[in-house]
């Protein structure tokens, strides 16, 4: 499984809309959808929209197919960034002398 940093953004206008999709979302309304979100590990899920912004960001692993069926739920709402990562785990693991170095400069 890969690691990803991904932000959706949406326009204002678009708000209710959205809210209205994870409602239907929550309720499972795409077999297919829910499942590949069950595949999923969501490791962070924010939702700074709450405070004013039209934006949701989460990190996940998984696989690339089952993290695309579920954002192309939302794809005509508002717009995906998807980066793939690395846990700053996996960096110190392999680098810890420049981890701490980076943290500690």
């Amino acid at each position: 499984m890969a690691r990803f940093s991904c932000i959706y953004r949406w326009e204002p206008e678009q708000t209710p809309a959205v809210f209205k999709r994870f409602a239907e979302f929550l309720k499972g309304v795409k077999p297919e959808v829910m499942e590949a979100y069950k595949r999923i590990n969501y490791i962070a899920w924010e939702f700074p929209s709450y405070f004013g912004h039209c934006s949701s960001v989460m990190v996940v692993d998984g696989d690339e197919a089952d993290i695309s069926t579920v954002f192309r739920y939302w794809q005509e709402l508002g717009t995906f960034e998807i980066l793939p990562s690395v846990s700053f785990e996996t960096i110190i693991k392999f680098y810890p002398d420049r981890a701490i170095h980076t943290l500690n400069p």
